[in-house]
């Protein structure tokens, strides 16, 4: 924060507005003016460390050739999420949230794509084609369906940015495919 505000060569305050959610219903709303300080040290001291939280498990289909993460639940679960991530991150950065559905009786897996996360398959960053992505996402909802046995539970994909696209066109290509389609 500090060295961003040393950079803005006009001094300006920069506004920054938090919306903060529980169950789809806003909860908070707050605004909060930075410039120097307090308000800058308040923002950087409620940052969520996403890091200290892991997947439990990780490359659980033998003949899945990239990098794959599954959070199953504690209990039965009631449903499974296929999570689809954004480019330039990975999917274990998201464990976070895979912890919270599976308290509440969701497992969720998925993969890295290529050249991200734990994959050295591509240059990193470069995840080649959207279809060569569409062509994996396929194989790793059969592959999963399949050795977990989820053939009647409900299933539902969690797209983010680039992920929503995967999501989205998985949804399109079978419609049947998901009980419901979350983009972000």
């Amino acid at each position: 924060m500090e060295e961003l505000e040393r950079k803005n060569p006009n001094k300006r305050k920069t506004q920054v507005f938090i919306k903060t959610m529980n169950r789809g219903r806003i909860v908070s709303n707050e605004k909060r003016t930075l410039g120097s300080g307090s308000d800058a040290d308040g923002l950087r001291h409620n940052a969520y460390n996403y890091l200290q939280h892991s997947f439990p498990e990780e490359n659980y289909l033998s003949e899945f050739p990239l990098h794959h993460y599954r959070f199953p639940t504690e209990g039965p679960s009631n449903a499974i999420a296929f999570f689809f991530h954004d480019q330039s991150r990975y999917c274990g950065k998201y464990a976070h949230v895979a912890e919270k559905l599976a308290a509440r009786g969701i497992e969720v897996v998925g993969f890295d794509l290529p050249g991200h996360g734990k994959n050295k398959d591509s240059p990193r960053g470069y995840f080649g084609t959207y279809e060569k992505v569409h062509q994996h996402a396929r194989e790793f909802i059969k592959a999963t369906i399949d050795k977990l046995d989820y053939g009647t539970k409900p299933k539902f994909s969690i797209g983010i940015s680039t992920g929503a696209l995967t999501a989205l066109n998985m949804a399109h290509e079978n419609q049947k495919m998901f009980n419901g389609v979350n983009v972000i």
